[in-house]
């Protein structure tokens, strides 16, 4: 097979750019998924009712997001798969349940990291603007996210840990 014109290299480098950016952000939105239905299950106390609702709620809205990455990532003609896995970010002890103001402080530490690493990448989507989009509001759907599980973290409504 003929060797790619000069002309076109930097096209398929940016495009295998964009390719890389939206697999780590789907990753990043697996983790994210995973590490919420874990939480789901392991909410307790006076308020598991509505904290179980919220975080049914933000699992839908994990899914949503990566159903439009995965839609992304095929628009720019690459295929949806990764090599990488993604990271668990709940390695807690099996025989301690966290209390629920813990869990909402991971959850409030994973949405802020996720933010902040697609921040860093969304520079790289600059010549895309249908990327650089999806990319903006997945920042601010994170921050928002974690602003409003930091809220309720703090609210006098749930206990504080006890370990």
């Amino acid at each position: 097979m003929a060797e790619r014109s000069p002309q076109f290299r930097p096209l398929h480098r940016a495009r295998a750019q964009l390719h890389s950016v939206l697999l780590h952000a789907l990753e990043e939105e697996i983790t994210c998924s995973t590490t919420v239905r874990d939480c789901l299950g392991s909410l307790t106390g006076p308020n598991v009712q509505s904290l179980q609702r919220l975080f049914g709620e933000h699992a839908r809205q994990i899914d949503c997001w990566l159903g439009e990455i995965v839609e992304r990532t095929r628009a720019i003609g690459m295929a949806v798969v990764s090599g990488r896995r993604p990271r668990h970010s709940r390695p807690g002890d099996p025989d301690r349940s966290p209390s629920d103001r813990h869990i909402l402080g991971e959850m409030v530490s994973l949405h802020e990291g996720i933010a902040g690493r697609l921040r860093q990448e969304a520079d790289c989507a600059v010549a895309d603007p249908a990327t650089a989009d999806l990319l903006a509001r997945l920042v601010e759907f994170h921050e928002t996210t974690a602003w409003m599980l930091r809220v309720v973290r703090d609210s006098r409504e749930v206990p504080s840990p006890e370990w």
